[in-house]
């Protein structure tokens, strides 16, 4: 909706590696949790039933905190210039 999270939470298969938990946190400049249990049949209910979502608390999962990678702000700016 045009607004920048707060926080990031990633579940399933690609969430295993921390590499790509670690730089989505830098790219996104928020931090990225990633929780040990899947979440797609939670969300999907929590659209379903809004009341549900406020309801839920998500398991705590590990935190990845953002921080500078060398080139990586300058890659996005190169990329947004290109294609925006």
């Amino acid at each position: 909706l045009g607004a920048r999270p707060a926080s990031v939470m990633i579940t399933g298969g690609m969430s295993r590696s921390d590499w790509l938990c670690s730089r989505l946190a830098a790219a996104l400049e928020v931090p990225v949790r990633r929780m040990s249990t899947e979440a797609s049949a939670r969300g999907v209910a929590a659209l379903a039933d809004p009341e549900l979502a406020s309801a839920w608390q998500p398991p705590q999962g590990q935190a990845f905190v953002p921080h500078l990678l060398p080139g990586l702000r300058q890659r996005q700016q190169r990329f947004r210039r290109e294609v925006g």
